[in-house]
C-alpha cells in the first residue's frame, strides 16, 4: 500500500513539475509603437515567467482554440495574441514582446523559439537518441541536434568538428563542461525548483533594498545639480534616431519592475483581476513629442509608478484599508479597488510645427527656426513650450480637445468591455500640467465635448490652469450649466462638470498656479491647504516649518513682521457665504493643496525636479486614496491661514 501511495505521489509531483510554463521576452521588443519600420536585429535573451494562473489560462486556451486573445499579468493590463505569440499593453500604446511556451530551454533556462521547440519535439518523439540528426530550419543556435540519455537532454551543434570524440564526451557528461560549438538544450524546467530559486532571489533582493523606492523614481527626478545639466545634454540630446540599446534597456526595466507578480509578502497572486470600483484616467501634459524622442520620459511608466505607490501606501495604512472595509470592498486587506490607466494623446496629433508635417507646408518647422547654440536645451524647451503655444490657438485647441475626448471614451469603453462584471464603476480624471487644462476645458464645455461617463473626482497635478485662465479673463464657478458664461464686464466663467475638484502642486513648481482666487478673489489673502506627510522625516520637516517658519520665504523679513513674537500662524474661519461657495467644488471646501518641500528641496534644481516627480510622491498617492475611498460629508466650516 505504501508503494502505491508513493508512486501516486511521485506521479503527482512529476505532473506538477512538467506543467507547461509560458514566458515573455523583456529585452528586445518585437514591435515598437509609432515606429512602423522597426525590426529587431537580434533575438531576445531575457525572459520572464507568466504567473502560474496565466500559464494555465494560456495553455488551456491554446489547446481548446476558443480565443485568440488572452488577458494576463497584473490586473490583466496586458493581452497575449496566441496567433502571433506576442504580448502588448491592453489599454495604451507600448512595446510588443515575443511570447514563448516553456517546452525546450537553453543552458540559461531561457525558452527556445516556437519553431525550434516544435522541431525538437518532433525529433524527440522518434526516440532516436545518441544519433546526430539534421534540423530542417535555419536556426542561429545551430543545424544539428544530438540527443543523449532519455532524449530530454541534447546539444544543438553548428558543426561536427571533433567528430565522434566530442560526441562521446557529450554523452559521458564530460563534454558539457567543455567549450563546444553549440548549446545544451533541456526539455522542460522543473517548475518547483525554479520557483524556489525565484523566491530566494526575490527575498535576497528585498533584504538589500526597498523595491518600491528602487523602482519608483523617474530618471529626470533623480538628477541634481550638475547631473541635471549633464543628464539633459547627454540623455535628452536631440536625435532623430534613438539609441536602440539604451531604449530597449529602459523598456526592459519597465517590463521587469513596473508590474507585480506577487503580493507584499512575496507570495504569487491568487488571481490577476482585482475587483475594481474606481477607475482613474490620467492625461499627460506638456512635451510635444517627449515620449517619442526622449527615452527616459514615458507617461505609461510614470502611471505605473503611481499605481505601485498607491498599493504600497494602502498596504501600510490601517486607516485607509478600514475605509474599504466600511465600503464592503472585496478583499479589503489586499485590494484598494482602484485602477489607473494612462491616456496618451500627443502621438496621434500632427502639428505643422513638426518637421515631417512641415515638409508639405509653406511654413518652416520648429527645428528650422531653432538656433544651434545649446541645442539640446533649446530642443527640450521647444518641445515643452510648443504644446502650450499651440493650445492657445483655437484651431489646434479644438484638435487637441477632440483627440483627448476620443481617447478617454475609447479607453473607458474598452475597460468596460474587458470588465463587464464591474458594476457601479466610478470614473475619476487626473491631469498633469497641460493635461489638467485640457481636461478642465473638456469638463467646462460638455455640450461640445461629450464624455460617455460622469466624473467623480478631478485631480489637477502641477497645473497651469490658474495663470492661463487669468490671461483669458476667466473665473471659475460651480457646475450649473454645460457652457461658459460671459459677464457684462467681459469676464468669462468656466464651470467644470465634476463632483469634486482638486488642484495639487509642489510649492516649488514654477509651472503650477493656484485656482481658488479665480473662484473668489478673497481666497488670495489665505494660504493654500497642505497635503499631509507620510514619512517620519517629512513629519519632522513639517514640525520644523511650524516652529521656525518657512525657510523658503524671502529674506530679509518684511519690517512689518519683525515684531511678531510667534511664528505659529493663527487660523481663522471663513464666513458662511464663502464656505457655501467653496464646498460646491468638494466636500472640504479647499481646492488648492500644496506639497511642502523637504528641508533641502528649496533650490533651482528642486524647482525643475518638482514638475516631473509628482507621480513618485507618496503623499499624493495617499491623498488620492483617501479622497477616493472616503465617504465624505460636506464641511460646515473652513479654517484658513492669512498669508
Amino acid at each position: 500500500m505504501k508503494r502505491v501511495v508513493t508512486k501516486i505521489h511521485q506521479t503527482v509531483l512529476t505532473q506538477r513539475r512538467f506543467i507547461t510554463t509560458w514566458y515573455y521576452a523583456t529585452d528586445i521588443p518585437k514591435y515598437k509603437p509609432y515606429e512602423p519600420d522597426y525590426k529587431p536585429k537580434i533575438q531576445p535573451k531575457s525572459f520572464k515567467k507568466f504567473a502560474i494562473q496565466d500559464s494555465h489560462q494560456l495553455e488551456s486556451t491554446l489547446k481548446a482554440k476558443t480565443d485568440r486573445f488572452v488577458q494576463v499579468n497584473e490586473d490583466d493590463l496586458f493581452t497575449v495574441d496566441l496567433q502571433k505569440m506576442t504580448l502588448k499593453p491592453t489599454y495604451w500604446e507600448g512595446p510588443t514582446y515575443e511570447v514563448r511556451r516553456g517546452i525546450w530551454f537553453d543552458s540559461n533556462k531561457n525558452p527556445l523559439s516556437p519553431q525550434l521547440s516544435e522541431e525538437l519535439d518532433e525529433l524527440h518523439g522518434k526516440n532516436e537518441h545518441n544519433v546526430v540528426l539534421k534540423l530542417k530550419g535555419n536556426y542561429p543556435e545551430g543545424r544539428l541536434i544530438y540527443f543523449i540519455d532519455d532524449g530530454n537532454v541534447g546539444f544543438i551543434l553548428k558543426n561536427l568538428d571533433g567528430g565522434s570524440l566530442i560526441l562521446n564526451y557529450l554523452k559521458s557528461g564530460i563534454g558539457q563542461y567543455l567549450p563546444i560549438n553549440g548549446i545544451k538544450v533541456t526539455k522542460y524546467v522543473h517548475e518547483q525548483e525554479s520557483s524556489i530559486s525565484d523566491v530566494k532571489k526575490t527575498k535576497n533582493n528585498n533584504s538589500k533594498e526597498n523595491p518600491i523606492e528602487n523602482n519608483t523614481s523617474s530618471y529626470l527626478s533623480k538628477l541634481t545639480g550638475s547631473d541635471l545639466v549633464d543628464g539633459i545634454s547627454s540623455y535628452l540630446s536631440w536625435n532623430d534616431v534613438k539609441t536602440e540599446t539604451e531604449e530597449n534597456k529602459e523598456f526592459k526595466h519597465e517590463m521587469e519592475n513596473d508590474y507585480q507578480t506577487s503580493d507584499s509578502k512575496g507570495s504569487p497572486y491568487k488571481k490577476n483581476k482585482r475587483h475594481v470600483k474606481h477607475l482613474i484616467l490620467c492625461v499627460h501634459g506638456i512635451g510635444q513629442t517627449l515620449g517619442k524622442k526622449y527615452k527616459y520620459i514615458n507617461f505609461a511608466h510614470t502611471i505605473n509608478l503611481l499605481r505601485l505607490n498607491m498599493k504600497k501606501v494602502y498596504s501600510e495604512s490601517v486607516g485607509i484599508r478600514h475605509l474599504n472595509k466600511e465600503n464592503n470592498m472585496e478583499d479589503p486587506e489586499n485590494n484598494c479597488g482602484i485602477q489607473l490607466l494612462p491616456i496618451t494623446w500627443r502621438h496621434s496629433i500632427n502639428f505643422e510645427a513638426e518637421k515631417n508635417a512641415a515638409i508639405a507646408s509653406d511654413l518652416p518647422s520648429l527645428s528650422n527656426l531653432t538656433i544651434q547654440g545649446i541645442k539640446p536645451f533649446r530642443k527640450l524647451l521647444g518641445d515643452v513650450a510648443v504644446d502650450v503655444l499651440l493650445y492657445t490657438d483655437p484651431y489646434y485647441k479644438h484638435i487637441i480637445l477632440e483627440e483627448v475626448k476620443d481617447q478617454l471614451n475609447k479607453v473607458y469603453a474598452l475597460y468596460k468591455e474587458r470588465n463587464p462584471d464591474f458594476e457601479n464603476l466610478q470614473i475619476h480624471l487626473l491631469g498633469h500640467s497641460l493635461g489638467s487644462l485640457i481636461l478642465f476645458d473638456i469638463l467646462s464645455e460638455t455640450s461640445r465635448y461629450k464624455l460617455d461617463f460622469n466624473v467623480s473626482n478631478f485631480f489637477c497635478i502641477g497645473s497651469p490652469i490658474g495663470i492661463l485662465k487669468l490671461v483669458q479673463r476667466t473665473k471659475i464657478s460651480p457646475p450649473k450649466n454645460n457652457f461658459s458664461k460671459l459677464s457684462l464686464n467681459g469676464i468669462k466663467t468656466n464651470m467644470p462638470v465634476c463632483k469634486n475638484l482638486y488642484n495639487i502642486y509642489h510649492i516649488c513648481d514654477p509651472v503650477a498656479y493656484r485656482v481658488e482666487p479665480l473662484i473668489n478673489n478673497l481666497m488670495s489673502q489665505y494660504e493654500q491647504d497642505y497635503l499631509p506627510r507620510s514619512s517620519t522625516f517629512d513629519e519632522l520637516t513639517l514640525k520644523v516649518m511650524k516652529i521656525g517658519g518657512s525657510i523658503w520665504d524671502g529674506l530679509p523679513m518684511d519690517s512689518s513682521k519683525e515684531n511678531v513674537t510667534s511664528s505659529v500662524p493663527k487660523e481663522i474661519k471663513l464666513d458662511k457665504s464663502l464656505t457655501s461657495l467653496l464646498t460646491k467644488f468638494n466636500h472640504s471646501g479647499r481646492i488648492d493643496y500644496a506639497i511642502k518641500p523637504n528641508i533641502l528641496d528649496v533650490d533651482l534644481i528642486s524647482a525643475i525636479k518638482s514638475h516631473v516627480s509628482y507621480f513618485e510622491d507618496i503623499d499624493i498617492a495617499g491623498f488620492l486614496l483617501r479622497e477616493i475611498l472616503s465617504n465624505h460629508e460636506i464641511t460646515s466650516e473652513i479654517l484658513v491661514t492669512k498669508i
